[in-house]
Order: C-alpha cells, then structure tokens, then sequence
C-alpha cells in the first residue's frame, strides 16, 4: 500500500506538471487503497521506515472529501449518523431501525442463506475495486450479527437521557460526598450499541464503592470521524467535548476527581489527545479491567476457561493485557491471535 500510495503520488504530480488534468481513475485508484485499512496500526511495528499506514489511510480519506472525490457508501453514512446524533429520540429510533431491526433480519437471512454463500467464504476472491453485488449481499450476511442486544441504550435504561445535568452514580449506603469519584467515559459502543458494556462497566465502579460521574448526554469521542477522514466535524466534537468536560470539572471540583475511567480502547487512543491533566488537574486515565484490579476486585478461583482477545487498540497500558486478565480471571485463560475483523 505504501509503495501504491507513492506511485500515485507520482502520477499526481506528472500528470499535474504536464498539465494534463488529474485523471478520475487516479482517484479512484487511490481510494481504492485508502478504503483498504481497519485504522489497527498493527503495521507500524514491523515496518523497517516506522510509517504508519492507519495515520496515512486517514489523511488519505480527508483529502478524498476535501476534494470531493470520496464515493457515498450507505452504510457508512447510516453509521456515521447513528454516531453524530446526540438527540435521545433520534438516537432510540436508529438503534430501533439498525439494531433492533437490521441485526435480526441479517441474522435470519444468514439462516436462510447459509449454504450459498459457503462457496465465496470458503475461497474469498479479490478485494480490489468495488466487488459486483452479489459478493456485496453474501459477504454481508455470511457471518451473524450480535443477537440477544439490550433494547435501550445504557442511558437509555438508567434514565439518564438527559443533558442538562450531570449523572453521578453512586452507592448512598457506601458512599459519600468524600468519597473517592473517577469520571467514566463510556463512548458510542459501550452506550449506545453494546449498551451491556456500559452498564456492567458502571456495575463493577458501583460495587468498588466509588462515585461514578458520567459525560451529560450522548458524547461520541471523534475517533469514527478521523477514522472516516472527516477532519473538520472531528475536531469540532472534539473542541466541544473538551469545553463540556471543562465545565464539568467546573461544576464538581468538589468531589477532586483524580481518575478518568474507560472501557474502550479506540476511545482510550482519542482521549490521550484531550489533556485530561488540564481539565482534571493531576488526573490519570486509565482502562477499566486495570481499574479493577487496582482495588483487587477479582474473579474467585474455579470458575473455569476464558478465551481473550486482545483488541488493537488495546486499553491496557500499564502492563502486559495477559498479565492483568490472568491475575482478574484466574491461569485458565487463552489468548486469541486471531484478527476479530472489525
């Protein structure tokens, strides 16, 4: 890809110094490759001139929509608008539409169609350009969506849509006003789709006895949007974001919130960029599972096996991911090396 992207590049600059006209199929080459990258990173490590390939494909997807060459995918627009609404109303009716409804009938239809996709999952052709539309519909339904969903969102269910004030969760038989507060950004995907993550989260700081201070409303970090190439709405909900967090801290200085709480890895990566320690004065941010182990809340021996999957944009900094989940869960856990495909 990145010896790709330089011919382009060159071609670019021939075509634009012969004066000929950038050709449309340079374009479409181009986008080509910038749509063939998940953002893992995962090739930065090996690289022998330490590029980063995610970062490039970014820029690459930005400069596509400034140019106005970047083509319109439903799918992605559907996505991105789930992620950009922060209305409650029209957030429970897309998730009703794309969750509720879209996840079931990809389910049935993978039941149904089972057995004539087998032949194109058995040997995957050839990604390059747009594939014909009959490997669009079967590479869509040959692997099941998540069933068995919460209905609502987090928010949704803890009744706590509303945005003009600030959720605080909290024990009143454990806690009080002294009482250690870690603030707890839950993301687009522990809220709003896998909204169980974003509960079991909040569960898990109830039960370490902590008061639990939440972003008011639905808050997308920005990463989707730099992942898309849309620089500009990125760094506005960013900008956004950060003011909102400075009026929250504003509000409860108070309470001295030390620790920024997450439960996402891609949200974790963004966050870094949000300088926590100048809106929480000395705060650290840290992942969950880390978290909990922290104040040694672990599983009891015995309970059996665990597969782990450690995500590529992994949450876990202060130490080695297997370490932390083994000393959580116990010995009994294996380690998935194999790409989720997300």
């Amino acid at each position: 890809k990145i010896l790709a992207t330089s011919l382009l590049v060159e071609a670019f600059l021939y075509e634009e110094q012969t004066r000929r006209g950038v050709s449309i199929r340079h374009w479409e080459e181009f986008e080509d490759v910038a749509d063939h990258c998940t953002v893992c990173h995962k090739c930065l490590s090996p690289c022998p001139v330490d590029i980063d390939f995610g970062d490039v494909s970014m820029n690459m997807r930005n400069l596509l929509r400034k140019m106005g060459k970047q083509s319109f995918r439903p799918g992605k627009a559907a996505a991105m608008f789930f992620l950009n609404a922060t209305s409650p109303q029209t957030i429970g009716l897309v998730r009703a539409g794309m969750i509720g409804l879209g996840f079931k009938a990809q389910r049935f239809a993978n039941r149904l169609l089972r057995g004539a996709a087998r032949a194109q999952t058995a040997k995957p052709p050839a990604t390059v350009g747009t594939a014909p539309v009959r490997q669009q519909v079967i590479h869509f339904i040959n692997k099941k969506m998540p069933g068995g969903l919460p209905n609502k969102t987090a928010r949704a269910l803890l009744d706590i849509e509303d945005k003009a004030y600030v959720p605080i969760i909290r024990d009143p038989k454990t806690t009080s006003a002294e009482t250690e507060a870690v603030f707890y950004f839950p993301g687009c995907g522990s809220e709003r789709l896998f909204s169980q993550v974003g509960l079991a989260t909040q569960a898990m700081l109830w039960h370490a006895g902590v008061q639990t201070v939440l972003p008011p409303g639905y808050l997308c970090c920005g990463y989707p949007q730099r992942g898309a190439g849309q620089y500009d709405k990125a760094e506005k909900m960013i900008t956004d974001n950060r003011v909102l967090f400075h009026r929250v801290a504003n509000t409860l200085n108070y309470l001295d919130i030390r620790t920024v709480v997450v439960s996402c890895g891609t949200c974790y990566d963004q966050l870094q960029g949000y300088e926590f320690e100048k809106i929480f004065p000395g705060c650290r941010m840290i992942d969950i599972h880390e978290y909990l182990l922290e104040k040694g809340i672990t599983l009891p021996k015995g309970q059996g096996g665990f597969l782990y999957h450690e995500p590529c944009h992994n949450p876990m900094k202060l130490g080695d991911s297997m370490k932390t989940v083994k000393a959580l869960l116990g010995d009994k856990v294996q380690k998935s090396e194999r790409c989720c495909g997300e």
